[in-house]
């Protein structure tokens, strides 16, 4: 949890400031000073949990962003001088896709998530893909479609077999975030709108700050179990939690526009809610059972053949 204290609030100003920047701004090198501003902020948040493990993974997120943002920079100098519109855009795109870290850029995150507090990644889950995000929006990307497909489909694979729980909850977040990319496609309020229930299933989290791994959980009393299992249920979008209505109002959306991308994300939740249930039904009713031979026997791999060769089909039947 968050301590009042001068940092915090200083913090909290820049990190909303470095928003208001982004949203006001039509100047590329304006949002690259907002990245740098909410970098900080973010940073200073980290630097307040004081421990081993936060301080590591504050240096190497913050190497990592540094360099992301001399990147994005450079790319931005280029695209001044030279009139390289559609090539630096692109590459402006895959920048952003890197600091989101979303398909095919996620794996620096692994390292970086297992030092954070379950405060902190409530807030990189949700708030530090604002930015990103928004300025995704701003740029035509025509492979966006493509990105959301690979990124959710990937990011549900590694969610399999996980020990961790904050590996776990990454990976769901990326899977999350191609849902943000869709609805941003959609519309601004879409989107926002999406955000802001993510956001708020996300203060579920906190229930978990004192658990590492999902064998704890196992040796936690019934009253937190049932309080993890209502989180679990609401990040996989099933009713009638608030997942389920911000899922159903994309596929909506999509019911007029997108027939196909629609049809893909409703096989993806089918896909997801399997893999939440089937960590559910772990930590209820298996209790002799070793974690690892749980998932490599019992896990039904001709179900999860059917349906991935489904979703295949549907996305080559899309674009193809």
């Amino acid at each position: 949890m968050f301590v009042l204290s001068w940092m915090n609030v200083l913090s909290w100003v820049m990190l909303i400031f470095s928003y208001l920047i982004a949203f006001m701004s039509d100047s590329f090198f304006f949002i690259w000073f907002s990245f740098e501003l909410n970098l900080v902020s973010f940073i200073f948040l980290m630097w307040d949990m004081k421990t081993v493990s936060s301080i590591n993974s504050m240096m190497k997120y913050f190497l990592i962003q540094s360099l992301i943002s001399m990147i994005f920079l450079f790319m931005l100098l280029i695209f001044e001088i030279m009139n390289l519109t559609y090539i630096i855009s692109n590459m402006m795109i895959l920048i952003l896709l890197l600091k989101m870290g979303v398909f095919p850029f996620m794996f620096w995150l692994l390292d970086v998530v297992e030092g954070m507090s379950m405060s902190i990644l409530i807030f990189f889950f949700s708030l530090q893909k604002i930015i990103p995000l928004y300025v995704i929006s701003m740029v035509s990307f025509y492979y966006l479609d493509y990105i959301i497909i690979l990124t959710t489909l990937f990011s549900l694979f590694m969610m399999l077999n996980q020990f961790s729980i904050r590996k776990f909850l990454m990976f769901s977040s990326m899977v999350h975030s191609g849902w943000m990319m869709m609805s941003l496609m959609l519309g601004f309020k879409v989107w926002l709108l999406y955000l802001i229930i993510y956001l708020f299933i996300l203060l579920g989290l906190l229930n978990l700050s004192k658990l590492d791994s999902f064998f704890q959980i196992k040796f936690t009393d019934l009253n937190e179990k049932l309080i993890i299992m209502m989180m679990f249920l609401n990040l996989s979008g099933l009713p009638p939690f608030l997942g389920f209505f911000s899922k159903v109002l994309i596929l909506s959306y999509l019911m007029e526009y997108n027939l196909g991308m629609m049809i893909y994300l409703i096989l993806l939740s089918i896909f997801s809610s399997y893999i939440y249930m089937m960590y559910l039904s772990f930590m209820f009713f298996y209790k002799n059972i070793s974690f690892n031979l749980y998932f490599y026997n019992k896990i039904n791999y001709y179900m999860l053949y059917v349906l991935v060769s489904v979703i295949l089909m549907v996305v080559l039947v899309i674009y193809f």
